[in-house]
């Protein structure tokens, strides 16, 4: 893979068929994408303490909460279930997983991967709702035509 840096992006050529672009970010916050290093992330989950750009891999703060709790539990795992869960949201959207963690959270419960992917992969079926049928009484529509009708 070759990289190209031009004065406004950074390209990414890999057998000469170009993957990826992204605008250049000189003398700003870095810009970590999660989602391209979560696999090597979770294969060796001791790199992320170590991690240069850790606070980059929080994408929202309910991330953040649910990490603080966990570390808070037992901060010899933290790391590795925190991987877990944004493995899960690289996998399953992040929207899907922060809602979930919300909840969790809010319940004062741990907030786990394998409880959040048991709840993606076998959601809860909506229940439907029971509604009413609107019928609407005509008479006053009728005289109105009538008045504006004269």
């Amino acid at each position: 893979m070759q990289a190209h840096l031009s004065e406004d992006t950074v390209r990414f050529v890999y057998r000469g068929e170009e993957i990826a672009t992204y605008p250049r970010s000189i003398g700003k916050a870095p810009q970590i994408d999660y989602r391209h290093i979560i696999a090597s992330l979770v294969r060796k989950p001791g790199a992320f303490a170590r991690c240069l750009y850790r606070e980059e891999l929080f994408p929202r703060p309910v991330f953040r909460h649910a990490f603080d709790r966990l570390n808070a539990i037992e901060e010899r795992k933290a790391s590795e279930r925190y991987l877990r869960l944004l493995q899960l949201a690289a996998d399953f959207g992040e929207d899907l997983v922060a809602d979930r963690l919300g909840a969790l959270l809010r319940a004062g419960e741990l907030p786990l991967a394998d409880v959040i992917e048991v709840q993606l992969r076998d959601p809860v079926p909506a229940t439907p709702l029971a509604l009413t049928v609107f019928t609407p009484e005509l008479e006053p529509y009728d005289a109105l035509i009538a008045e504006v009708a004269s």
